[in-house]
């Protein structure tokens, strides 16, 4: 009697469409098929369509999961990022806590990669501005001791000379090397009024 139950519980997956709220009702239905004797889940002939069920619950709630980051970056205004933008590296942290088969099925991470660079782009530019808006204050009689200004000690220099991306993590323009080497990649460091490359 009880594991016809059980049978019946099962059969009735069939009826319902499995949707990502539907792991009540399949753990439901497992606490019961656990309770039964081994003798007795013998007699549940169809224990693999609640296994079927399981798999495809997960793949909605993946899909779900993945749904949701695909329209955060859909609702990500392009035209609006700035270099202190805040929502693309929220999105990106959501993204980054699915797990792969998720991720496999965020369709637009292009998209989201773009807004990346495109607000790396946007800080090296103003990054890049207020360099340029320093030395022309220096420069330009301005005063000085309000121009930024960092100290190297010998540990910085390799045979007496410093690498740009080193220079510019020193100097607290950028703050990791990853980001200097973006921030020359993307045009947006100058030296003497040439780019760097």
């Amino acid at each position: 009697k009880a594991a016809q139950k059980v049978i019946n519980l099962i059969d009735s997956l069939d009826e319902k469409k499995i949707t990502a709220d539907s792991e009540k009702d399949l753990d439901h239905i497992k606490t019961e098929y656990d309770a039964l004797s081994k003798d007795q889940k013998k007699l549940v002939s169809n224990y693999d369509d609640l296994k079927g069920a399981y798999k495809r619950l997960e793949e909605v709630q993946d899909q779900k999961a993945a749904d949701s980051i695909v329209t955060a970056i859909d609702e990500i205004d392009k035209d609006s990022l700035t270099a202190g933008d805040t929502s693309v590296q929220a999105v990106r942290d959501k993204y980054n806590e699915l797990s792969e088969a998720q991720k496999k099925l965020v369709t637009n991470i292009n998209t989201l990669e773009e807004y990346e660079q495109l607000v790396q782009t946007k800080k090296a530019e103003e990054e890049a501005k207020k360099a340029q808006e320093s030395a022309r204050a220096l420069f330009s009689k301005g005063n000085a001791a309000e121009m930024p200004t960092a100290q190297l000690t010998e540990e910085d220099l390799t045979d007496g000379k410093i690498d740009i991306l080193t220079m510019l993590v020193k100097s607290g323009l950028v703050t990791s090397k990853s980001e200097a080497r973006r921030a020359v990649q993307q045009g947006g460091v100058a030296v003497d009024g040439e780019k760097v490359s």
